[in-house]
């Protein structure tokens, strides 16, 4: 799968908004400096996402699945126990591929590209 990674606040501001679509090996991995409760929302979105809670083990400890743009400004969405990565990924992924809570996510952020 393929990674757009968020690392900025900035970057985590702007995610995915206004982007026309992902491909479906297409994702954006949010990287946060410490476990937290972070918040997400649809806010410029122009399709529906599955949001990906991910632990500091790298393990799934939440989750919401095709969440519509429509949502947005009346909901956003928050985990019920500390992440420090979130991934958003098209509607469906999720569940297409069998996930579940506590499953291990694999990827390494060595390699991904950082903001100079």
């Amino acid at each position: 799968m393929r990674m757009r990674v968020a690392r900025t606040q900035e970057e985590h501001a702007k995610g995915l908004s206004g982007i026309p679509a992902l491909r479906a090996d297409e994702g954006m991995l949010y990287v946060y400096p410490l476990p937290h409760f972070y918040v997400h929302s649809m806010k410029d979105m122009l399709f529906p996402l599955d949001i990906i809670w991910i632990g500091k083990d790298k393990k799934i400890i939440d989750f919401i699945t095709d969440v519509p743009p429509e949502s947005y400004p009346e909901y956003s969405y928050v985990n019920d126990f500390l992440a420090q990565y979130v991934l958003e990924v098209n509607a469906g992924f999720f569940n297409d591929n069998n996930l579940k809570l506590g499953d291990g996510v694999e990827f390494s952020l060595k390699d991904a590209p950082k903001k100079q």
